[in-house]
């Protein structure tokens, strides 16, 4: 404690080791951050500027540690009947939704952008493997000694990418890259945005079939995913249900519910919320969550 970290200065922290259904462990964390819980009650100021400026800087601070987009190098486009490139766009709110459904999902099958022009309709996998298509005609000729000039999104390919990803990065072989049209270290295995993609990829990417634990509460996924494409990151309040908080010092402040949405590009619908630091350091999931007291993440 004491020392900037990946959320800020870290004041407490409690960690708890729990066993998944493959009988694996993974660790659960709470980190209270200086200044958080400050910021936090003055979302809920009597002074309307306080509390704008207030909501203001909790978007910045949410979007410097939290992130559920591949970036802004992972796009697609489209050459459709109308013979010019096309962009993508996110699909309709019933879509989306029809694709947390258990029975509905099925019929989706993931394709939650459409072309602007023709409305062909594309996945978020079928954006990471175009990509990753366009890098591979920037990369060399040493890719094909790495094994890694083939498509990345087969399984063998994707485990390997990501699952040295945390060795590759504490040992500095990722390079960012120096301009347009290269690749760091002139290569798809030591290029960080490609090898962060991947990572991304693997395990931050929600089924969009789905798994049996996703419907535990309903015949919705009980993680809400896929989310709508967001241009901006936001904070929602619910002012239906304000409450009196009853402080210490005898002082009352009204209080509601309020939810974090985040930025979202076409193609980021399925993408589970992580940080980027923490994902790089141990080479998995981070699923950050955010606003009580104490910051919730799991790796």
């Amino acid at each position: 404690t004491g020392r900037e970290g990946a959320f800020g200065v870290p004041t407490a922290y409690g960690r708890a080791d729990e066993e998944q259904g493959r009988n694996t462990l993974h660790a659960h964390l709470q980190t209270w951050i200086e200044g958080f819980n400050e910021l936090r009650k003055l979302l809920f100021h009597n002074d309307l500027d306080v509390r704008l400026a207030a909501r203001e800087e909790m978007v910045r601070y949410i979007d410097k540690v939290m992130s559920a987009s591949y970036g802004l190098e992972v796009f697609a486009v489209h050459r459709c009947c109308v013979e010019t490139k096309c962009t993508l766009q996110g699909r309709a709110p019933q879509i989306i939704r029809d694709c947390r459904h258990i029975e509905h999902s099925v019929d989706v099958e993931g394709e939650v952008m459409e072309c602007i022009k023709c409305l062909t309709t594309f996945s978020s996998l079928d954006m990471v493997s175009a990509a990753f298509a366009r890098w591979k005609e920037w990369g060399s000729s040493d890719d094909s000694v790495c094994h890694f000039n083939g498509d990345p999104v087969l399984p063998e390919r994707l485990a390997i990418a990501a699952g040295r990803h945390a060795y590759d990065f504490v040992s500095d072989r990722l390079v960012e890259r120096s301009n347009k049209g290269t690749l760091g270290g002139g290569s798809l295995l030591t290029d960080f945005v490609t090898r962060d993609v991947l990572l991304h990829r693997k395990y931050d990417e929600h089924d969009f079939s789905h798994r049996p634990s996703c419907f535990k509460k309903g015949v919705e996924c009980r993680f809400f995913l896929p989310k709508m494409a967001n241009p901006e990151t936001y904070t929602s309040f619910d002012h239906g249900n304000t409450i009196d908080w009853h402080q210490v010092d005898g002082s009352v402040m009204r209080v509601c519910p309020f939810e974090v949405v985040l930025k979202r590009r076409p193609g980021d619908e399925f993408v589970n919320t992580f940080n980027r630091v923490l994902a790089s350091l141990v080479g998995s999931n981070t699923n950050i969550q955010i606003g009580d007291f104490a910051h919730v993440y799991y790796a």
